[in-house]
């Protein structure tokens, strides 16, 4: 590989580790949300467990959970191009 293929590819890494960083302020920001909705759920009185509120907010929890964990597959998925990439130029 020639050195402008090299220093293309090493541009693409550091965009990569910026949209990485990118992501994991997303993640925190939607588990930071997800923590905010159980504690809420967690405050619900007994007697009010079986209402729809309770429904709705344990619904969004668990939407919440489901969006933190495709994060993480896109998460996984951009280190696994880093390494193709750092492999290319090695």
């Amino acid at each position: 590989m020639n050195d402008t293929r090299r220093k293309d590819i090493r541009e693409i890494i550091t965009r990569l580790e910026e949209l990485e960083s990118e992501i994991e302020d997303i993640r925190n920001s939607i588990e930071e949300i997800q923590e905010e909705e159980e504690e809420y759920r967690d405050n619900i009185p007994e007697n009010l467990q079986q209402s729809e509120r309770y429904t709705q907010s344990e619904q969004s929890s668990n939407n919440l959970s489901g969006a933190i964990d495709s994060v993480d597959e896109i998460s996984s998925a951009i280190t696994d191009v880093y390494e193709y990439l750092q492999s290319a130029i090695e």
